[in-house]
């Protein structure tokens, strides 16, 4: 026993060491991955609840209707979206079954919708979704997308449903279907040739005139370039490549482009095609396509070149014509004034007075002679605005001016019938035209006036209202009928009359007056009454004057700025010659206002360079200097300069040295 004692007590500590210590440790070990067993069991209930708030959310947000279902159709979850795109309530669906709006076989859907999602997983193309026709509780019909797919829950096979309305896409997808059917049919029933090509120059849809015109009626064009329909020994070959050059012209144009390309027919003949190229580009600017429409216009052209021909002979005949008028007015003007220069001296020659009947004969001829000289010198006008030889000098002008001269002309003729006349134009009635010209307009209309009056009548020139650009001639004489009217300001028209003293006149006076304010870019206009006078009216375009300054120093700017506002113009500014050079290239003014010394170019050299120029030497220009030596104006006028002012001017002295140009 005592042995057996001994053994158990050297047996104890091993038996610790090895038996208890271990099992100790292993209770540790249990308890530590019992506690991060635990909180990995946190960790996932946490996610699983995020999980869960997420799918609740996306479930009540979603716009597509969501539905969980039972083999048999049986609907176990739905979303508010399923709520409202079919009209149920919460209680109405749950419990409820699919058929009640997909009444067409939800088998159906379940297997198609199944069916694809797996076609999806295994990389397949096709649409993810099987198209139905869907009801809503009040009876509306939906044309919905599904896609389905399986689940477990609890164990237990389900479905999930996902539809989304497609009602008014696939109506506009048939709409667009419909107006692409229609487009097709206008393109295939056009004369015109019409392509449309992808961005690679492939082509994607051409009419039937374009496929006749190379002859593809019988080739697959679809997806081809150009180059690529046809073998390079075909006709037609050569010119499908050069289409090709020029689809790159357009491309590279970066905007549409317009060609006249000719294309060779196999009866050796060549149509000549009016050819429009637009590009087409994708939001990030790659290409798109390319829409391509041709014209043929070979028998267009043809009828243009043999109209042209006609009408540069017919014009070639009438500047004969009228070369030949103008000889013949000229060589004919010159023998009758001698005649009438002998008649004149035959009637009055002293001591061989001619008898009563003698006299009465020389002065019908002497009548008859200044008549004709009077119809030379209208034939000769006309021929002027016929041929082109003349050429308008504008300039501003006040059109008192005009009433002023007619007053002083004609006045003193016009009392000698008992006739009063009247300037009423105001002053500063500023007018833009070729003052010459102007003037034999209205000389015809204030004598025509006389002529048609008689004693006791009245002339009046006038404006209508202050600031107008028309000028007026009105009388109180016997007026004119509406259809003489018509007729009196057509050269091929005989309207003219002998006045209340048996005056006669050509009947070319208001055909002139006509041609005159249509080149002005005018108009001429006449209302009559009959027994209560006419008013003619002469109608000039309204110009403003634009004036020029050219100077460095700002503040003298604005000084002469301030000065001309009387003078009711437009004013530019320039700091030196090259600026002002450069704005006279794209704006003409009526008057350039130039400082003498300025950086870069100076006035001297602007004036040199404008009185040198053949489109620029006939703008007035006013140089401004500094100096007032004699010496110093003296060569500027050499220069050209129109006028000369000193820096110091007097505004009373400056403002009317600008009316004399610009009015």
């Amino acid at each position: 026993m005592t042995d057996a004692f001994i053994l158990a007590i050297a047996i104890l500590p091993l038996l610790y060491f090895f038996m208890y210590r271990r099992f100790s440790e292993s209770v540790k070990g249990l308890k530590k991955l019992s506690a991060a067993l635990e909180q990995r069991v946190l960790e996932r209930t946490a996610q699983l609840e995020f999980s869960e708030a997420v799918h609740r959310l996306v479930l009540a947000s979603s716009s597509d209707a969501i539905l969980r279902t039972s083999a048999d159709g049986e609907i176990l979850m739905a979303n508010p979206a399923a709520y409202w795109m079919f009209g149920y309530t919460k209680a109405e669906l749950e419990r409820g079954n699919i058929s009640l709006f997909l009444p067409g076989g939800f088998e159906k859907v379940l297997v198609d919708g199944y069916a694809r999602t797996l076609d999806g997983w295994n990389g397949h193309h096709s649409a993810p979704f099987v198209q139905a026709e869907a009801v809503t509780k009040s009876g509306k019909k939906l044309v919905v997308e599904c896609s389905a797919s399986e689940c477990l829950v609890n164990s237990e096979v389900s479905f999930v449903i996902v539809m989304r309305d497609a009602t008014e896409r696939k109506k506009a997808e048939e709409e667009k279907n419909i107006s692409e059917e229609r487009l097709l049919t206008l393109i295939h029933a056009m004369t015109d040739v019409v392509y449309f090509k992808d961005g690679e120059g492939r082509w994607l849809v051409v009419n039937e005139s374009g496929l006749k015109l190379f002859g593809l009626e019988n080739i697959n064009y679809r997806g081809k370039r150009d180059s690529e329909l046809l073998p390079p020994t075909d006709f037609h070959y050569p010119a499908l490549c050069y289409c090709e050059q020029t689809d790159k012209k357009a491309w590279e144009a970066d905007g549409p482009t317009r060609v006249m390309e000719k294309i060779p027919r196999p009866d050796g003949s060549l149509r000549q095609f009016d050819v429009i190229k637009v590009p087409l580009y994708h939001e990030n600017g790659e290409r798109r396509g390319l829409v391509i429409f041709g014209r043929d216009v070979t028998d267009r052209v043809k009828w243009e070149e043999e109209l042209k021909s006609a009408k540069e002979a017919a014009e070639s005949a009438t500047r004969l014509k009228d070369k030949f008028i103008s000889l013949v007015a000229h060589d004919l003007k010159s023998p009758l004034g001698t005649m009438i220069g002998f008649i004149g001296l035959a009637g009055g020659e002293t001591g061989t007075q001619p008898n009563d009947a003698t006299k009465r004969l020389l002065d019908m001829a002497m009548e008859s002679g200044t008549r004709m000289v009077g119809l030379i010198d209208e034939l000769l006008k006309i021929s002027r605005f016929q041929t082109g030889q003349l050429k308008l000098e504008r300039r501003f002008f006040d059109a008192k001016s005009l009433g002023d001269k007619m007053m002083a002309d004609y006045s003193n003729f016009a009392r000698q019938k008992g006739v009063g006349m009247e300037n009423a134009i105001p002053e500063n009635s500023r007018v833009y035209g070729d003052i010459v010209l102007l003037t034999e307009a209205i000389q015809n209309l204030v004598t025509n006036a006389i002529k048609f009056c008689k004693s006791g009548d009245r002339i009046t020139i006038f404006s209508p209202e202050k600031g107008s650009t028309t000028i007026c001639v009105k009388d109180s004489g016997p007026g004119m009928k509406p259809e003489v009217l018509d007729k009196v300001f057509k050269f091929e028209e005989k309207t003219s009359t002998p006045g209340t003293d048996g005056e006669v006149g050509t009947g070319f006076g208001l055909p002139l007056v006509k041609n005159i304010m249509e080149f002005h870019g005018g108009t001429i206009h006449a209302s009559c009454e009959p027994g209560e006078g006419c008013v003619f009216s002469m109608e000039l375009p309204n110009v403003r004057p634009v004036i020029l300054l050219v100077d460095d120093d700002r503040n003298f700017r604005l000084l002469q700025i301030q000065q001309l506002k009387d003078v009711d113009a437009n004013v530019m500014e320039a700091e030196n010659g090259v600026a002002a050079l450069d704005m006279i290239s794209t704006r003409r003014p009526h008057l350039v206002i130039a400082d003498v010394k300025m950086p870069i170019m100076d006035g001297l050299e602007l004036l040199k360079r404008l009185k040198g120029g053949a489109d620029t030497k006939d703008i007035p220009v006013i140089i401004i200097s500094g100096e007032y030596d004699m010496e110093s104006r003296d060569k500027v006028f050499k220069m050209g300069a129109d006028d000369f002012v000193t820096k110091n001017m007097d505004p009373v002295d400056f403002i009317p040295r600008v009316r004399r140009f610009v009015g």
